[in-house]
């Protein structure tokens, strides 16, 4: 994935502004959480690891994707590192999408 310098700033700096307005990173993370799992509670099921720590992945991951835009073989070593981490789910295409635009709306909120 190749993106032009502005699509890049501009997604690190909505990522930035996210953080900024929770009260820690916890907090993004849990924010992240529960925008995923109400806006597709279809897919609460196939996460079976602790709320708390769950979150922190999700906020982690998200992190790191976002700080990597600009460096597209390392955003492809995170994003194929994932990819091999749930070959044994039953990730599809719609499921993507739904946690996709359950992340975006919650930016958009924010």
């Amino acid at each position: 994935l190749r993106l032009d310098p502005v699509t890049v700033q501009s997604a690190q700096d909505a990522w930035r502004n996210f953080i900024a307005i929770t009260a820690s990173r916890e907090a993004a993370g849990e924010a992240i959480y529960a925008a995923l799992f109400e806006g597709a509670p279809s897919l609460q099921p196939l996460f079976t690891t602790p709320r708390a720590l769950q979150a922190m992945r999700f906020m982690n991951g998200l992190n790191s994707f976002l700080s990597t835009l600009d460096d597209p073989p390392a955003l492809k070593t995170l994003v194929e590192t994932l990819g091999f981490g749930h070959l044994n789910l039953d990730v599809t295409i719609p499921r993507v999408m739904m946690f996709r635009d359950a992340l975006l709306d919650l930016l958009q909120v924010e």
